[in-house]
């Protein structure tokens, strides 16, 4: 390196920027004391977007800080992903004036949750290096690089890298990302298919959208967001496989769309519960598909505020079209459809004439049962992914008979921890659930099947030895 590339001018250094900055905020005062002013700055950064909270000296002091090091980033000292951060907090603090405004007032009013929606994207959301630079011979392929810190940002882009694949784990992803593996997966999978750009969805509305949706996601052992993202990706595995050839870009987008807020605010309980204990959502929803409805409900809730709607780049019937296609696509994970849905989506297929790469007619039932079947997928993973889902629903059930006991109600089927052999009840739901419809869903995707269809009949097996040799797996 030449001495001029290695001596920094007085006029890039971090350190005299905030010699001349003026600024006598805590941050920026610590900023001019360091030895290190990139990496304090980094730093600085880093704590202030972590804040619930952020006071108006505080969103200041950020926006200084962006703008000092937005000057610095062009040197060989920055990494990728550290020029990548320092933007991407600059631009959303100052390259939307309406945004900014909307930031200020809320910072200004200390509404913590909206602030965690907005400030919180460093520690658990600015993963994302959305860098469009085309794959060529000469350019470093970077159009999917992950940024989420040093520690881990390889592992989940290499894990990412399987997201076409059963192969993909998504419990390995919920590790690296904190616990949030939806924002993840659906921001990357919207950006790989072109649909941020194509219908006009602010990066900063779908961080905001998708913290609201992974926070509206109960802990609870299996209807969580983790299920959720596991759906979303083989929902994505389904449309790669064919379905994507056989329905327009907008009715995809709504796919995912449903698959990320199909369970929305599920409390683990079933819809029967619900019923038998006349809980207020059953009374409001007159008994009739009592947990869809409030997915359904607390999904739209949420994008009917401006700064959480994905959907305000679509056009009125654009708009009413995925509303619709929601509607009826998680109506559809209703369980209590499912021998009518498999019926109907068989009749469908033979009349259609259908076989592998064919033309569906009804692209509304096939979208149906698409999310159907990827609801029940689980089983289609690798065996340790799929053994894992296994015994996580069935002590989501085991824990909803524990309060029927407790309050002296009859204990729903599948769900008394003390009687239930586990072995025989995964063995009974692939032989007459989870098997008839991915068989039925091989009539439209043939031999792309084969893998996940593979996986199956080794879970089957599985399960099957267990109960042949009279042991059983229980939950712990």
């Amino acid at each position: 390196m030449s001495d001029s590339s290695e001596t920094e001018s007085p006029k890039d250094s971090p350190s005299s920027s905030l010699q001349d900055s003026g600024d006598g905020s805590l941050y920026l005062q610590k900023l001019k004391e360091s030895g290190d002013p990139k990496s304090a700055a980094l730093e600085s950064l880093k704590e202030l977007m972590s804040h619930k909270n952020l006071t108006m000296e505080q969103t200041n002091s950020l926006r200084d800080i962006a703008r000092i090091l937005e000057h610095s980033t062009h040197g060989d000292d920055f990494s990728l992903s550290e020029k990548y951060f320092v933007n991407t907090v600059k631009g959303r603090l100052t390259s939307d004036l309406d945004t900014q405004k909307y930031l200020l007032t809320f910072a200004e009013q200390q509404k913590a949750k909206t602030n965690r929606w907005v400030f919180s994207k460093v520690v658990n959301d600015v993963r994302f290096v959305r860098h469009s630079v085309e794959r060529t011979a000469s350019t470093e392929d970077i159009q999917h690089k992950i940024y989420a810190g040093p520690s881990m940002s390889d592992a989940v882009y290499e894990e990412l890298q399987k997201i076409d694949s059963w192969n993909f784990d998504v419990f390995k992803v919920s590790t690296l990302c904190n616990g949030r593996p939806l924002q993840i997966i659906f921001h990357y999978i919207l950006h790989a298919r072109g649909f941020l750009k194509e219908f006009k969805i602010p990066t900063n509305v779908l961080e905001n959208f998708m913290e609201a949706v992974e926070t509206g996601y109960h802990n609870v052992p299996y209807h969580n967001n983790l299920h959720a993202a596991d759906v979303l990706q083989s929902l994505h595995i389904f449309f790669q496989c064919g379905i994507k050839n056989m329905v327009p870009d907008l009715l995809q987008f709504a796919g995912y769309l449903a698959a990320t807020v199909h369970d929305l605010g599920h409390r683990g309980l079933t819809n029967d519960f619900l019923i038998s204990a006349r809980d207020p959502a059953a009374i409001m929803y007159n008994d009739r598909s009592v947990n869809e409805n409030v997915h359904l409900a607390s999904a739209f809730r949420l994008l009917v505020q401006d700064e959480l709607n994905i959907l305000g780049g679509l056009t009125k019937e654009q708009f009413l079209l995925v509303r619709s296609q929601c509607i009826d696509m998680i109506f559809a994970t209703d369980m209590a459809v499912h021998s009518a849905l498999l019926n109907e989506f068989d009749a469908e297929c033979d009349n259609n004439q259908m076989g592998g790469g064919s033309v569906f007619s009804n692209q509304t039932l096939l979208m149906k049962f698409v999310l159907h079947a990827a609801d029940l997928s689980n089983l289609l993973c690798p065996l340790h992914v799929s053994q894992r889902w296994s015994i996580l629903v069935l002590e989501e059930f085991f824990t909803q008979g524990d309060q029927q006991r407790i309050c002296g109600q009859e204990i729903s089927p599948l769900c008394d921890r003390h009687t239930v052999n586990i072995s025989k009840c995964q063995v009974g739901f692939i032989d007459f659930i989870v098997r008839p419809t991915m068989m039925s869903l091989y009539q439209v995707l043939g031999d792309s099947m084969n893998d996940a269809l593979a996986n199956l009949e080794k879970s089957r097996l599985f399960w099957l030895s267990k109960q042949s040799m009279h042991e059983d797996v229980h939950a712990e």
